[in-house]
């Protein structure tokens, strides 16, 4: 789903660690549609929701950009003589933040909007996309950690029914002992329960 547009110059720098390295020109420097999209996690599956920015060469047609966006990205303004200031322009200094499945930087882009309430509207919609995407992705794992807890305590009950246990011994042993206790334990604290 596509989250934010803006029509922008784009620019991105080297990572070559070397502070002299100068802002390069992407799709020299034409005019392009940026694209801010949003993907859901699907219910159930394991894959973390995530945001993308893209956009596309208008003389070629191919990608020119694109990124990951992490949930720390943000877009800060810049003054004429390239300061971070606090005021909107129409140009700006776009990191994509930290990976959310890798933990790596992401690129840094600088962007130049066709006026400061384009880059306002753009910055906005990115804070708030990210902030979605952080909320979505602390559910996401919270729901894939309660999906490995299920599967895990399914796998002993299952095992536990293989060795001979029926689902009340079972049940009692899970209570006494603990859901995240291992099978041996499990099976152990059942015989002696027995004995």
């Amino acid at each position: 789903r596509v989250v934010a547009t803006a029509q922008v110059c784009a620019y991105e720098l080297p990572f070559s660690g070397d502070e002299s390295d100068d802002w390069v020109e992407v799709a020299r420097g034409e005019w392009m549609m940026l694209y801010l999209v949003a993907s859901e996690s699907a219910p159930g599956a394991a894959d973390l929701p995530s945001l993308r920015l893209a956009a596309v060469d208008p003389s070629t047609g191919e990608l020119a950009l694109a990124s990951e966006v992490g949930t720390d990205a943000e877009l800060a303004f810049a003054d004429a003589d390239g300061e971070l200031t606090a005021e909107a322009t129409s140009f700006g200094e776009l990191c994509c933040g930290t990976g959310v499945s890798t933990g790596e930087d992401l690129p840094l882009y600088g962007v130049r909007f066709g006026d400061a309430a384009q880059g306002l509207a753009f910055r906005d919609a990115l804070a708030e996309a990210a902030k979605r995407l952080a909320a979505s992705s602390a559910t996401a794992v919270l729901a894939e950690t309660a999906r490995q807890a299920a599967d895990a305590e399914r796998d002993k009950r299952d095992g536990l029914k293989a060795i001979g246990f029926d689902d009340s011994m079972v049940d009692e042993a899970f209570e006494r002992i603990g859901h995240d206790a291992p099978l041996d334990a499990l099976a152990n604290y059942i015989i002696e329960a027995a004995a």
